[in-house]
């Protein structure tokens, strides 16, 4: 009896270890995936930042050249 007991003991801890570990992995998983999706967002960010840097530096020059003009 003892020894039935024994082995749907260590059953059930290798069993626990192996759920563990898969939860780990998928824990990383998603974490890994979350730090790609805000790489994605952060680039984006930047774009966004130059798109509109780009914008102004167009427009004071263009400001510039009709005030230029206009002198």
């Amino acid at each position: 009896m003892q020894g039935e007991i024994d082995i749907e003991l260590e059953r059930i801890r290798t069993q626990a270890e192996t759920l563990q570990t898969f939860f780990e992995w998928e824990a990383k998983v998603e974490i890994a995936e979350i730090e790609a999706q805000v790489e994605e967002l952060r680039i984006g960010a930047e774009l966004v930042a130059t798109a509109w840097q780009s914008t102004g530096d167009v427009i004071s020059a263009a400001l510039g050249a009709l005030d230029a003009d206009l002198s």
